[in-house]
């Protein structure tokens, strides 16, 4: 497209401003539905900028068609073999509902395709629908595939990343490849959400996504099993990031480099074995653990670090499937570094196991981080009783010889959590799945 525009020649010698005489825009004097013509052909990040060029120009991008577009069906191999037919007919509705893309620029607002992929040979359709999306003004993308058996997971193509217009955009099932993401690649300018779920990316494919998102402020990462290390950074305006490392190799690693970031929330399925985070105004932190292996004290060092890195106002949620746990304190050497103990605003216990002994499970804790509060999840009434009768015969037993100066540690450095412990409150209250609430208080959440 061009724009003639008559300007003065300037002398060669001299160094005065170039002055600019308005523009004779021709093209702004065809009727609407040619410039319609004209947008159509444009890239959608440059179409949507000749808004700005006259009112001509802004008056036709708004008059531009708007469209939402949402196509669903899942289905199980039985169902399938039962509705073959029906499969069809859905492919076929999606094609003819998005005929009008081949013709028309669209505004499309939201595209969501939500479907089980039963064969292969269905990709090339996936492949067609996405590059009449990708080919307008497309806000929202919402791609959830549910592939069955042995159906190779979609390869989403490249062109997808060329489309400067998202602001969301949420993946679900898919394989994200590194070569899409070179250091000549357009970035999101737009981007401000992003989701990836059960989706086949590596931990470089998703530093360079990060990378091409400048104005991302929500971040969210689940079930990506390859990223085992995972780097968030260089997204300068993130500020709420949500990740479900589970499934993330043995040990998974995480290292957060964001100033701007508001809200952490993360999921293990072990104690982190490496993580940092630089400083920044976290105001909302919450860590789940689903602990399955066994529990020692070395463990229990570990959570202690990990939770070191946050401010008191975290929530750790700690879901114990093992009911092999032990803490010795004397185990751990006098030059050991030890971090200080962290304060946590509220601790909760779920799938407590029925123990014998719950010392080295609540000694572990305590000595971990010092709770606020703690409330507890169990799974039975019998359970319940138990652990309830334990934890409270427990501290209650700590608080009465609490005048007493407490001899546990002796002359170590490091005192377990008998040597804090103020005031306990019990209070219990009916819900499904019966829980129960207790309240610590540390003599150092009053400094």
């Amino acid at each position: 497209m061009v724009f003639e525009t008559k300007q003065k020649r300037r002398n060669l010698n001299d160094h005065a401003p170039l002055v600019r005489v308005d523009a004779l825009d021709r093209i702004s004097q065809f009727p609407e539905h040619i410039i319609h013509l004209f947008l159509f052909f444009m890239p959608p990040k440059d179409a949507a900028r000749t808004s700005a060029l006259s009112k001509t120009w802004r008056r036709a991008w708004n008059s531009v068609h708007r469209s939402d577009f949402t196509f669903s069906y899942y289905c199980n191999r039985i169902v399938l073999e039962k509705r073959g037919a029906e499969f069809s007919k859905f492919v076929k509705s999606v094609d003819e509902a998005l005929l009008p893309l081949r013709e028309h620029k669209t505004i499309i607002q939201c595209f969501r395709l939500s479907m089980t992929v039963c064969d292969d040979k269905y990709a090339p359709c996936i492949d067609n629908w996405m590059e009449l999306a990708n080919r307008n003004h497309m806000e929202t993308l919402y791609l959830d595939l549910t592939r069955m058996g042995r159906v190779k997971s979609y390869v989403l193509p490249k062109t997808t990343f060329s489309v400067g217009s998202l602001a969301k955009l949420t993946l679900k099932g898919c394989i994200l490849l590194v070569d899409y993401f070179g250091d000549n690649m357009n970035k999101f300018i737009c981007l401000r959400k992003l989701t990836l779920e059960s989706v086949e990316v590596d931990d470089l494919t998703v530093k360079k996504i990060l990378c091409c998102c400048p104005l991302l402020e929500e971040f969210t990462l689940s079930w990506c099993m390859k990223a085992e290390f995972v780097h968030i950074g260089y997204a300068l305006k993130l500020k709420t990031a949500i990740l479900r490392l589970l499934g993330c190799g043995a040990k998974p690693m995480l290292q957060v480099n964001c100033e701007n970031l508001h809200s952490f929330k993360c999921y293990w399925h072990a104690i982190p074995s490496s993580f940092t985070i630089t400083p920044c105004c976290l105001l909302k932190i919450e860590n789940t653990l689903y602990l399955h292996n066994h529990l020692d004290t070395f463990s229990f060092l570990t959570l202690r670090q990990y939770l070191g890195n946050f401010k008191e106002y975290q929530t750790l949620k700690l879901l114990l499937f093992s009911s092999t746990i032990s803490f010795t304190l004397e185990e751990l050497s006098k030059d050991l570094p030890i971090s200080p103990v962290a304060n946590v605003q509220q601790l909760e216990l779920g799938h407590v196991p029925i123990m014998q002994d719950y010392t080295d499970l609540l000694d572990g804790i305590l000595w971990s981080c010092h709770p606020k509060f703690l409330f507890l999840f169990l799974d039975c009434v019998t359970n319940w009783l138990t652990f309830m009768r334990c934890v409270l015969w427990f501290l209650g037993e700590t608080l009465l010889n609490g005048d007493e100066e407490a001899k546990c540690c002796g002359d170590s450095q490091m005192k377990c959590w008998r040597h804090y412990l103020r005031a306990v409150k019990s209070e219990s209250y009916f819900h499904p799945g019966l829980m129960k609430y207790v309240n610590f208080r540390h003599c150092d959440a009053f400094f």
